[in-house]
């Protein structure tokens, strides 16, 4: 059995090899299927850096550019639907029609979201006092750090990443150390579809020590 490889994406580059590598097993055979590098302290600050750096920008970008980068993201999962639910079923188990379902569910989000960012709007409203008028504007938080699970490895990815892109936020995802292959291949479709560098990243390894580097940071303004 041909061996997947995984890889860590930090401020646009893919990352093969590290120091450590983890083993992600098929379920059903409890054969190794792939291979993933783990995130090092270094990797994991030069990551929450480059998010900080890339969310200067991406912030600012118009609401209708972020918007058509989410769709085409969408066009290009689509895409790659059957690779990303083989890999899916290999890592996780599921019959491959489910992973199919799966995959083909998180385009759709991205789609949803790119068209839900064109109806953020202030609100402007007058206050009961004579000739003062209120105005609310949604702004980005910052840095967001999104955590997902092995169950639907992909579109829990999906409903974490697709909002907070849309908002103007930058992401870094960590997946489950059981599904990281699948949401790693669905991350870099996104990215393909014109994303700048340090926009969306992903690191591998124990969730311990990502999680707690998350925490600490006074830079990650949001954990998902």
């Amino acid at each position: 059995m041909d061996v997947a490889k995984g890889f860590l994406i930090i401020d646009g580059k893919k990352i093969f090899d590290s120091k450590d590598m983890f083993q992600v097993v098929n379920p059903a055979t409890e054969e190794v299927m792939g291979e993933v590098p783990v995130a090092n302290s270094k990797d994991i600050d030069k990551t929450i850096n480059a998010a900080s750096d890339a969310f200067l920008n991406w912030s600012k970008k118009n609401p209708r550019v972020r918007s058509k980068i989410l769709h085409k993201a969408a066009d290009i999962v689509r895409g790659d639907v059957e690779k990303i639910a083989r890999i899916l079923t290999l890592e996780q188990g599921k019959p491959l029609k489910e992973a199919i379902g799966e995959v083909k569910v998180s385009a759709d989000i991205l789609d949803f979201y790119a068209e839900e960012l064109k109806r953020v709007r202030g609100i402007n409203y007058w206050m009961d006092s004579d000739n003062i008028k209120s105005q609310v504007i949604y702004q980005p938080i910052g840095v967001v750090a999104a955590i997902t699970p092995f169950n639907y490895p992909v579109t829990l990815t999906a409903f974490k990443v697709a909002p907070a892109l849309a908002a103007g936020n930058t992401v870094i995802v960590k997946p489950s150390s059981l599904t990281p292959i699948s949401v790693i291949h669905y991350l870099n479709c996104i990215i393909n579809a014109g994303l700048p560098d340090g926009v969306l990243n992903c690191l591998a390894g124990p969730g311990e020590q990502i999680s707690e580097n998350f925490i600490e940071s006074p830079s990650i303004k949001k954990i998902s």
